[in-house]
């Protein structure tokens, strides 16, 4: 062997280690399969999907209207991997709906990724694949909820990642009417979210039994309201309007993260710097508790995230960069404190855990992030109970956005029909 084709080696050995490095800070492929945002696979990174006209969209399209919605995701191991998909049509529960794919799917039951293409001058080197659907093989023919679940090798059961999204058809209006929760109580630190559903031609029969509402905050599955009947329900219209049970908690403005040019620092970056392998790190200003602060207004994009590289492509230009954050605490909270946002599917997951440190008083974290503009809040979690609030706060000021989900299941249907969809924002007066 000459000495070119070692010195090929030797980088190409270097180059897929870094990559691995990178991928192993967590691991679901020992998983069932879950009808929910999940990666079962370390190396892919980065997850989206969205309705293809906006990064920071609800995945959520009109049946027979031509709307896409768009995955992307990239693979830290690089090379390129057989991937295909399929369609899981869920009922209102996000269960399985148990219609067979032939029933919901015009043309092939799955279908092979082949949208993808290599990182260019990044470390580490990734693939990035990317997939706008429907198809023309594979089409969707009722409306309800939808997983999408990738895998490889033409194995189901070899799983890369599942993500939810909604096909609805516009059969219902619904007026929305977010403010300050009524009860005194609350008043303060709750927005309760009240809406009317106006049947127009078609028809709701037995409402109290058939149609099922969702309420969901910034386009969070984990804390949304599914529990409502209707107050009243007229010949033309049903009314939901309570004192409780339809109330969120406001929160404070998301935090951010702008990573776009890993040149310049941004507005809480307080350093970069490039190690000997040229990976990025990113320090960030230390993070404040915001729990006893009054309200002061951000332009978020409530809790989304933006793929995007000042100086190039984002989708295979951009760099991955370790990002430092630290939250300095006299003591540790009465739980694990975590960094959440859409980039998490807002799960407290493993790899984005900060760690307390004794002797320096802080909570410390050090994990990846594509270049781009990210929003965040800080979350503590004992055993299964969340607070959102410990150190967020909370605001019946906060801008958020609020989505209603209209399904019905009637005489005749055998599945959960999406009849109606509307988005909203709170005080969006400051938008």
């Amino acid at each position: 062997m000459n000495i070119k084709n070692i010195f090929f080696y030797v980088i190409f050995f270097l180059i897929f280690n870094c990559s691995f490095l990178f991928a192993q800070d967590y691991d679901y492929a020992k998983q069932e399969l879950q009808m929910d945002n999940i990666v079962y696979y370390s190396s892919i990174k980065t997850v989206q999907c969205y309705q293809a006209k906006s990064e920071i969209s609800f995945p959520a399209i009109e049946l027979g209207k031509g709307d896409k919605i768009v995955l992307a995701f990239d693979d830290l191991e690089a090379g390129v991997k057989s991937l295909q998909y399929t369609f899981i049509h869920c009922d209102f529960n996000w269960n399985p709906s148990g219609l067979a794919s032939l029933d919901y799917l015009y043309g092939n039951p799955e279908d092979d990724i082949t949208n993808w293409q290599a990182s260019s001058n990044t470390m580490p080197v990734y693939t990035h694949f990317n997939l706008s659907f429907p198809t023309n093989n594979l089409q969707i023919t009722k409306s309800g909820n939808y997983i999408i679940k990738v895998y490889q090798n033409n194995d189901p059961e070899q799983l890369i990642l599942t993500r939810r999204f909604l096909v609805f058809e516009n059969k219902v209006g619904i007026n929305v009417n977010v403010h300050g929760a009524t009860n005194n109580q609350d008043r303060s630190y709750k927005q309760e979210v009240d809406f009317e559903i106006g049947i127009g031609e078609f028809p709701l029969n037995e409402p109290y039994n058939n149609v099922l509402v969702s309420i969901m905050q910034n386009q969070r599955f984990d804390n949304a309201i599914t529990n409502l009947k209707p107050m009243y329900a007229k010949s033309s219209s049903l009314t939901y309007d309570y004192d409780e049970g339809n109330v969120f908690n406001g929160l404070g403005e998301f935090r951010e993260l702008d990573i776009k040019n890993l040149q310049l620092t941004s507005l809480r970056v307080s350093n970069i710097r490039r190690d000997d392998d040229k990976y990025y790190h990113v320090f960030m200003n230390n993070e404040e508790s915001n729990a006893f602060k009054k309200y002061s207004f951000n332009r978020d994009i409530n809790g989304q995230f933006v793929i995007k590289n000042a100086l190039g492509m984002a989708d295979t230009d951009g760099d991955y960069a370790y990002v430092h954050f630290s939250l300095p605490a006299e003591n540790q909270y009465a739980g694990d404190v975590y960094i959440t946002g859409a980039f998490s599917a807002f799960k407290c997951l493993p790899q984005y855990k900060m760690i307390y440190d004794a002797e320096k008083k802080m909570y410390l974290l050090r994990t990846p992030f594509k270049q781009g503009y990210y929003n965040y809040h800080l979350r503590v979690k004992k055993a299964e109970v969340e607070d959102e609030t410990a150190i967020e706060g909370n605001r019946f000021e906060t801008e958020n956005s609020y989505t209603i989900l209209v399904y019905y299941r009637g005489i005749g249907f055998f599945y959960d029909k999406l009849i109606g969809i509307s988005t909203v924002y709170s005080n969006s007066f400051s938008r």
